[in-house]
């Protein structure tokens, strides 16, 4: 599998130029780093979260775990995570727990980390276990730049 249809599609028409990292076949985002010989630091992920009929891309450092009670706070809402079943039915395009840290190229909501403003390089997955798209920090910043964000990360206990 290549990079998502719907990743692949969004990042043309904002005429973002990307890189695309490819590596073993992995399970996780932490081994994705590991294969794609990447800092787990400058990967994020992504989580999708759900009030009622509303959903969210919440996207965070891949070192740091998500808070879901600051997203609520600065959202005004209460968010929980999503189910498995939904999210695949929302990345249909996608390996199941591939999901692209790009909510906008399916339509979602994105709130994201205040620490990714700060990275030089971004890597999230494409959509598959075999590949990392790679941004810089004003190609992340510029499909970002319409959100809101926030610190909804704390550091791995």
């Amino acid at each position: 599998m290549a990079v998502a249809a719907a990743v692949f599609d969004y990042l043309r028409y904002k005429d973002i130029h990307y890189d695309v990292v490819p590596h073993h076949p992995t399970s996780s985002t932490a081994e994705s780093a590991l294969a794609a010989v990447v800092p787990l630091f400058d990967v994020i992920n992504a989580f999708i979260l759900r009030e009622g009929q509303n959903r969210l891309m919440a996207i965070i450092p891949a070192n740091k775990t998500l808070d879901i009670n600051r997203v609520n706070q600065l959202t005004n809402a209460h968010y929980q995570l999503d189910s498995e079943s939904d999210i695949e039915r929302l990345f249909d395009d996608c390996v199941q727990g591939a999901v692209p840290a790009l909510g906008q190229a399916y339509d979602l909501p994105v709130i994201w980390d205040d620490e990714l403003g700060e990275k030089d390089d971004i890597y999230f997955e494409a959509g598959d276990h075999c590949e990392l798209i790679h941004l810089n920090q004003q190609q992340f910043l510029s499909i970002m730049k319409n959100w809101p964000h926030g610190e909804i990360s704390n550091h791995r206990q």
